[in-house]
């Protein structure tokens, strides 16, 4: 039963996602994947998202992170530097950059994009031992 109501929820969500217009269906999209607790259903949502939203920094960013969490760092990459282009002040973008480069074993690249989103929230600490990390690995 309980599969069944999943199903049925990720059907109303697509149909809800199929019917909106742009902007504020990005925002309402974007609300309805932050309450999203089912990690499928959430994948799901912001692939659709990508799609429906790609002039949306914070959808991309979303869907960046989903990537990366399904270790497709590579993609995640392209998806982060998308986000950049449209806000350069997303700070966490550049953090999830940088944690992607790190994976990815480019450690300068990684340490760039950290110093960059430090320079917008130099308060971060899980940023900072991030990027200190990253200056270790590449000293080696």
């Amino acid at each position: 039963m309980k599969q069944i109501t999943i199903a049925f929820t990720a059907i109303a969500i697509s149909l809800s996602v199929v019917s909106t217009p742009m902007a504020a269906d990005c925002e309402t999209l974007i609300k309805n994947i932050n309450n999203q607790r089912n990690f499928l259903l959430r994948k799901s949502m912001v692939e659709e998202g990508a799609k429906k939203c790609p002039d949306n920094a914070i959808m991309l960013f979303k869907y960046a992170f989903s990537l990366e969490r399904f270790n497709r760092a590579e993609e995640a990459v392209k998806y982060y530097r998308k986000a950049l282009e449209l806000d350069p002040t997303m700070a966490k973008a550049y953090f999830g950059l940088g944690d992607v480069y790190q994976v990815l074993k480019e450690y300068g690249k990684a340490i760039s994009a950290y110093k960059k989103g430090l320079e917008i929230d130099p308060t971060n600490v899980r940023a900072i031992k991030c990027r200190l990390k990253a200056e270790a690995k590449a000293a080696k």
